[in-house]
């Protein structure tokens, strides 16, 4: 069984300063979500949160510990955005055989400028894709409770199972951004407003 204790904190405005929300993924459990007090650790960059995953190598079954991101904010990440383009994020070597795989743990990415919130579950999860929408509707309400306003009222939650299709998504929202830039830049050079 592969378990996942990751920590989110959330930094979100003033008043959301120092909330940690630890989630426990379990293979064979639901997800379990908890509040508490705590300071952030270093390993986290702004905004983009990491835990660490124990977990079996699929190729030669030692087991390890190593980290893995639970929360990816693509606004402020920029390295971590390109590892969801290139469907690496979270992607893991074994130490004993080299072998590169995905462990089977959940996590979340959000991009408020282009408005994506996604929950990202393993690929193998999809078997049992209705429990698992069903239980990203209770986190996600979960998630509003807490955040309150900073949320954009209108922002519904996409799911995935696997990275391909947040990675197809942030390739056609960086195009939409190119075609906009383009335009803008031409619409200023005859003297038009956009």
């Amino acid at each position: 069984m592969t378990t996942h204790t990751g920590e989110l904190y959330r930094c979100c405005h003033q008043k959301l300063c120092g909330i940690r929300i630890r989630t426990a993924i379990s293979v064979a459990g639901p997800l379990e979500v908890r509040l508490a007090r705590t300071s952030r650790k270093s390993y986290n960059r702004p905004m983009s949160f990491q835990g660490n995953v124990e977990t079996n190598c699929p190729s030669c079954t030692d087991g390890f510990d190593a980290p893995v991101w639970s929360f990816v904010h693509g606004g402020t990440d920029a390295a971590l955005r390109d590892q969801i383009k290139a469907r690496e994020c979270n992607l893991l070597l074994c130490p004993s055989c080299g072998a590169a795989f995905m462990p089977e743990v959940s996590w979340i990415y959000y991009e408020p400028d282009a408005e994506i919130l996604a929950f990202v579950f393993p690929e193998p999860w999809r078997a049992e894709e209705a429990a698992w929408r069903e239980k990203m509707k209770t986190d996600y309400a979960q998630m509003r409770t807490v955040l309150g306003k900073t949320l954009p009222a209108d922002l519904e939650p996409e799911i995935h199972f696997g990275q391909e299709g947040l990675g197809k998504m942030l390739d056609k929202e960086d195009w939409r951004v190119d075609e906009r830039d383009v335009m803008r830049k031409y619409a200023k050079e005859l003297g038009l407003s956009v």
